[in-house]
């Protein structure tokens, strides 16, 4: 679960899940929904559809988090990558991620409807108990 707050001049978003897992999907999920603004693009005809997988390493979960979040703002961003959705993701240990995204590269104008630079670590603690929650401020 996730749901957009007011901030200052940035978007913030509300993670919530029951493990750690989940909370890193539901983390990339709500990602899309922002970039698409769920509006989801079908691939026109000349778009392969495919599957990219990321992998993040960090130091703890708060640094993954950001991490996995930029890494995927960048293949979006500059690997012409558009997400559909996230298949997979798994916890390598407790240093590192992997995640599976299924999606089409586009031609031409990204389908995005909002921009994001960057996710900050501006004010980021990720609550482990009673459930995995965390307040995450994008730089648009």
């Amino acid at each position: 679960m996730f749901r957009m707050v007011e901030h200052q001049a940035d978007i913030a978003v509300e993670l919530a899940a029951p493990n750690r897992e989940a909370f890193f999907r539901t983390s990339l999920e709500a990602l899309v929904s922002i970039l698409a603004e769920g509006v989801m693009p079908l691939p026109l005809k000349d778009e392969s559809e495919c599957r990219e997988i990321l992998r993040v390493e960090g130091f703890d979960d708060e640094e993954l988090l950001i991490k996995l979040l930029n890494e995927f703002l960048f293949l979006c961003q500059t690997g012409k990558f558009f997400p559909l959705s996230v298949e997979a993701l798994v916890s390598v240990g407790d240093s590192c991620l992997a995640a599976t995204i299924y999606g089409f590269r586009f031609r031409g104008r990204p389908p995005f409807i909002r921009e994001v630079k960057a996710a900050t670590y501006h004010c980021l603690k990720i609550q482990r108990e009673p459930e995995w929650f965390a307040k995450v401020v994008l730089d648009v």
